[in-house]
């Protein structure tokens, strides 16, 4: 799903389309971006899909901005659509569930 984007390019959360002008990806050690080639996707503004998703993301002590963002990994392939452009777009209803290895991961390592 990694494709080439740019800050110019619209992304959709929800049914508001809002410019991507962020930096890298707010997961937990995560270092996508746009500049790597990552669609990036904005937190829901909606307070109850926002809590979900940051719920999900598994960060102590952590509150999404309005910028927040989380890389395009995150979201399984049925979250996805095509616009009528042929566009990757998530659904209105995306959550991001998929970070569970990569956390496990880091918190058993060894500090």
């Amino acid at each position: 799903m990694k494709e080439n984007v740019n800050n110019e390019e619209l992304f959709r959360n929800g049914s508001v389309a809002r410019r991507a002008t962020m930096s890298g990806c707010v997961a937990d050690y995560c270092t996508n971006s746009v500049k790597k080639g990552f669609k990036m996707c904005r937190f829901p503004r909606d307070p109850k899909r926002r809590k979900i998703w940051a719920e999900n993301t598994r960060r102590q002590d952590w509150t999404p901005s309005d910028n927040s963002v989380l890389c395009e990994v995150y979201f399984d392939a049925e979250m996805w659509t095509e616009s009528k452009t042929g566009k990757h777009m998530l659904k209105k209803d995306a959550v991001p569930t998929v970070f569970g290895e990569l956390q496990n991961t880091q918190e058993s390592m060894p500090t």
